[in-house]
């Protein structure tokens, strides 16, 4: 009988911490979930990378290799690292 009262006694404590684990265990995901939602200004990031890519699509005509002479390749290779250097800046701040 006092074995039986000792178990039920267990029981009804782990019964009236539960709503507590519970709340705990609910706030961690919660704080997980907000960890991974969108931040507030990923519209206007996406938006302002998507233009830059959009610029640098419109002068890729200027990189293509049509000459041999070095002149012409120093020019495209520093346009190149411009590109680089822009994408790369966002990658950053992304």
């Amino acid at each position: 009988m006092v074995k039986k009262k000792t178990q039920l006694c267990i029981i009804y404590n782990k019964l009236n911490l539960n709503p507590f684990h519970l709340q705990k265990h609910y706030a961690d995901v919660m704080a997980k979930f907000r960890k991974f939602q969108r931040p507030v200004d990923f519209e206007p990031k996406l938006t302002h990378v998507k233009r830059i890519l959009d610029e640098i699509e419109e002068r890729r005509h200027l990189i293509e290799i049509r000459n041999d002479d070095p002149e012409i390749l120093h020019g495209q290779l520093d346009f190149c690292m411009v590109c680089y250097c822009v994408l790369d800046h966002w990658v950053l701040v992304i």
